[in-house]
């Protein structure tokens, strides 16, 4: 369904699992049991009769997963890729970190003391 993920997830807390679930909403009822803007709940109950449609009217589909919100897996590559290390002056010890100690990574370091 193409619905903001922020309804999805509100539609989800107030147990909106399925589109049968909307069956008997109104956009009003909808709006005030999920807190979602009225014109949300319209065009929810509209993408819900949508979907029957080109479902055959099972009604049983689950709402999709709501998109993660956060940064795409490329641009946390380039960050990681782009961080400088920090050296810890000693150069064995940053040879084999790679120059040093990785930003934004945890670094155990334990030997013999």
């Amino acid at each position: 369904l193409p619905i903001a993920p922020s309804t999805l997830d509100a539609l989800r807390k107030a147990g909106f699992a399925h589109i049968a679930d909307l069956d008997d909403c109104d956009p009003d009822t909808l709006s005030r049991e999920a807190g979602i803007p009225h014109g949300a709940a319209s065009d929810v109950l509209l993408c819900a009769v949508r979907f029957r449609g080109k479902a055959c009217g099972t009604g049983s589909a689950a709402l999709p997963p709501a998109a993660a919100p956060g940064v795409s897996a490329l641009s946390l590559l380039e960050r990681e890729r782009s961080a400088r290390p920090i050296p810890t002056l000693c150069c064995d010890i940053d040879d084999m970190l790679g120059g040093g100690i990785a930003r934004g990574q945890i670094t155990e370091l334990c030997g013999v003391p």
